[in-house]
């Protein structure tokens, strides 16, 4: 996860989800507080967004990937395993 501005790219360096589940991406604040979704990995494997409102990059911020059913957790929250955490980067 690398982070321009306030523009996050999220890029996968291997690996796809089943064809039933998708990769849904969670922030992780330094504070502790419940992860937020920002969106699902799309199936080839990268994606570009604008943080929406409330997200501000601040130090010790992390980004999962959680295995969900297709569209993403029904509850709001990871239903599914962490796959993969990484430190957020600033280029």
């Amino acid at each position: 996860a690398r982070l321009t501005g306030r523009e996050i790219e999220i890029a996968m360096e291997g690996g796809t989800p089943p064809a039933d589940r998708d990769l849904e991406i969670w922030w992780i604040k330094p504070d502790g507080s419940a992860p937020i979704s920002i969106g699902l990995v799309p199936r080839d494997g990268n994606m570009r967004m604008t943080l929406p409102e409330g997200l501000d990059p601040a130090e010790d911020v992390k980004i999962a990937l959680s295995d969900e059913p297709l569209g993403g957790s029904p509850t709001g929250q990871a239903t599914g395993p962490v796959v993969a955490i990484s430190d957020l980067t600033r280029s």
